[in-house]
């Protein structure tokens, strides 16, 4: 029975130090990290960049049009408002024609009695009977009633506002009934996909934006 038991201590302590041994070949055995991270190509993408600025809309000159009265007038006749589509060549505004139908009446009459005063003038001068001087006052005469006549015929045709371009009318002030000054613009009207935005912008963030990059633009 005693040897039995020395032979089962011995085994037990020749088991202790093996695996005594083996716990110190475990520890001084290099680490392996463990790391939780994963790699990806990298690729070029596009971003965007961001720039506040004050902008301004705009319209292109060839496709605004402000209207006004020709001279002191009143507002006969109102054929369209503010938003509603129009085309080229389409009535807006009517004055009184009244005074603009007197005045190129009057106008060509004058310029009727001057032509004949020239002819007359010019006739005697060739024979001698008047100076050269009375003349030159007829065709002075002349030329004068030429441009009033013009004149008055311009207005005339100014008498009726029409629309130059198509598009919308983005202002209506004429009042039907209601006087209109000289200069006064009545009537407002542009293309809405010929507008511009202005925008204020510093030297770096306009160095950002290239020729022919795509810009998205939002307000508020």
């Amino acid at each position: 029975m005693r040897g039995m038991k020395r032979t089962t201590m011995l085994c037990a302590t020749v088991l202790a130090m093996g695996a005594c041994k083996a716990k110190d070949k475990a520890e001084d055995a290099p680490a392996k990290p463990v790391v939780a991270a994963s790699t990806t190509e990298a690729k070029i993408e596009p971003f965007t960049h961001i720039v506040a600025a004050i902008g301004t809309v705009v319209t292109r000159p060839e496709k605004y049009a402000a209207l006004s009265a020709p001279s002191a007038t009143r507002v006969s006749k109102v054929n369209v408002s503010t938003g509603q589509r129009v085309a080229a060549g389409d009535v807006l505004v009517e004055f009184d024609q009244t005074a603009f139908t007197s005045a190129a009446t009057a106008a060509t009459a004058t310029l009727t009695a001057a032509q004949a005063a020239f002819n007359r003038a010019q006739r005697l001068s060739a024979e001698g009977i008047i100076p050269r001087k009375d003349l030159e006052q007829a065709t002075a005469d002349l030329a004068k009633a030429r441009t009033d006549a013009v004149t008055a015929e311009r207005a005339k045709q100014l008498s009726v506002l029409r629309s130059p371009v198509n598009g919308v009318v983005t202002r209506m002030v004429a009042v039907l009934g209601a006087p209109a000054d000289a200069g006064q613009v009545l009537v407002e009207v542009a293309d809405p996909s010929a507008f511009d935005v202005v925008l204020s912008v510093g030297p770096d963030d306009a160095g950002a934006v290239h020729p022919g990059a795509r810009v998205h633009m939002t307000a508020g």
